[in-house]
């Protein structure tokens, strides 16, 4: 499991790096068949590539690479063409950070990116596609609410990054 636990670790920090080829590397050496049976965290990933192309500037890198890897995907499955689009399109604007596409430059995709990579390396694992820290965190959130809403006086987890509490 620690094995497991160290190649999920080098996907994310690949991804939240903007290293997809990295990541992608990463997921095949914990399985080759992780990518293979999951075609839409394929497409994912490949759309994060195209996104770190746009990030870095380099169009025509960007465009080689969509019309390589990612239009094949999209005539295959219409349903991705949207996504593809809207990747694409980072590449019309001088600025795209600040663009009606922008969000998809923040971390937060880099993130998304990572999560759906863990959820389908703990799956490819027979586990839960959630890890269990996720899982106790929604739990332990629920909880708080389930007594906030019955007027019970507890302490609550403000952070659970950090694990403080506040209250009584």
């Amino acid at each position: 499991d620690l094995d497991a636990a160290a190649g999920r670790t080098a996907v994310r920090r690949a991804l939240a790096a903007g290293d997809v080829p990295a990541a992608v590397a990463a997921i095949n050496d914990i399985d080759p068949s992780i990518l293979d049976d999951n075609p839409a965290l394929a497409f994912a990933l490949a759309r994060q590539r195209l996104i770190e192309l746009a990030r870095a500037g380099d169009a025509d890198a960007a465009l080689a690479y969509a019309a390589d890897q990612l239009a094949p995907r999209g005539d295959d499955d219409p349903a991705l063409l949207a996504d593809l689009e809207s990747a694409l399109s980072l590449l019309a604007f001088a600025d795209p950070a600040s663009s009606p596409v922008g969000h998809l430059l923040a971390p937060e995709e880099r993130a998304r990116a990572a999560g759906d990579a863990n959820v389908a390396i703990l799956a490819a694992g027979g586990r839960d596609g959630e890890a269990r820290l996720a899982a106790l965190v929604k739990l332990c959130a629920w909880a708080q609410g389930r007594l906030a809403a019955r007027g019970v006086r507890f302490p609550r987890m403000a952070d659970p990054a950090t694990g403080a509490l506040e209250g009584p």
